[in-house]
């Protein structure tokens, strides 16, 4: 069963992005860990780059603020995939109600058609509102995609397959999170959303709205498991004409008080599988990344050699086999 994106979702479901961009892609992972003496924090300039609503971000201290220990933050960007990115920060430190440690890592890989993003942390201890502990990361596409096998406006269907896992034991945060934005698009959308708090619930969004069973999805007892679950995005084009699809799959895992363990691990998943369009079974697809697409979705291949590289390993295979034929005497 897939599950469709409405055209327009309510704005709590949008991030920053341009309508028309270049075929790019871009990681970003961070971690923090410490207890803290600035009174504010907020999320990185990454996540509010990326971002326009709402998410479950980790802690940031602004370094203006003298508060700039405790953290790992790295990015990676390109426009040959993959790239990825990893953070990792351990820490610890007595707030008003005790001492705590924490350990906790991020990791996300992009490229084009594919993403993948994780975070962990596990905290033992009493924390309070000075205490800076979380993990995130995202990793992100832009590819502009033309048409082509036929004549005016249609509707192309991309379907991405999600696999992964959330879990949590103790008290903590966590979130998983795939957006999409297509060329003239006001706002980002959620296609996938799986958000909350131990202590409050959690919530699925799939399509256009909230659910509580889906086929792929499996409730845990403590999480849940998304095994082949798909969703589709529609994206409006014109034969003949380029149109961008950026899509971001982002996740969270942020521990708190007592003896906490929270893995949000979706670092294979949010697959491109199947691209399909309305009226049309002969359409072709030239990207703007070079990558290959068709109704199978995405193929990610090797870097095929340059023709000088392939003539000068033909010249060599020549060679030696005019040497193997020589005569000797």
């Amino acid at each position: 069963m897939h599950f469709r994106s409405a055209a327009f979702v309510a704005a709590s479901a949008v991030m920053a992005a341009s309508a028309a961009q270049a075929s790019s892609i871009d990681a970003y992972a961070y971690s923090v860990s410490v207890q803290s003496a600035c009174p504010t924090s907020g999320p990185t300039q990454n996540i509010r780059d990326a971002f326009t609503h709402s998410v479950i971000s980790s802690p940031f201290q602004d370094a203006s603020q003298g508060c700039s220990s405790g953290q790992d933050l790295h990015t990676a960007s390109g426009t040959v995939g993959p790239v990825t990115t990893n953070s990792a920060e351990s820490g610890g430190g007595t707030s008003s109600f005790g001492s705590w440690t924490e350990t906790g890592s991020a990791s996300a890989v992009a490229n084009y058609g594919k993403l993948g993003a994780s975070a962990t942390g596990t905290l033992s201890g009493a924390t309070d509102g000075f205490t800076r502990v979380g993990n995130e990361a995202f990793g992100r596409f832009v590819e502009s995609f033309t048409f082509g096998g036929g004549s005016g406006s249609s509707v192309a269907h991309f379907t991405f397959t999600l696999d992964g896992k959330l879990t949590f034991s103790g008290n903590g945060a966590a979130q998983v999170e795939l957006d999409y934005k297509r060329s003239g698009d006001v706002y980002e959308t959620n296609v996938f959303r799986i958000a909350g708090a131990t202590a409050t619930g959690f919530d699925v969004w799939l399509g256009s709205g909230y659910v509580t069973s889906a086929p792929g999805l499996t409730t845990l007892a403590s999480g849940y498991q998304v095994s082949g679950l798909q969703v589709t995005v529609d994206v409006p084009f014109t034969y003949g004409v380029s149109t961008d699809l950026a899509m971001l799959l982002y996740a969270a895992a942020l521990p708190s008080a007592g003896t906490t363990t929270i893995d949000t691990d979706f670092i294979s998943t949010a697959a491109l599988t199947g691209i399909s369009v309305n009226g049309n079974t002969n359409f072709t697809i030239n990207s703007g990344s070079g990558t290959a697409y068709d109704r199978n979705g995405v193929h990610l291949t090797a870097v095929v050699p340059e023709p000088a590289s392939l003539a000068l390993f033909g010249l060599g295979l020549l060679v030696m086999g005019a040497a193997r034929r020589r005569p000797t005497a």
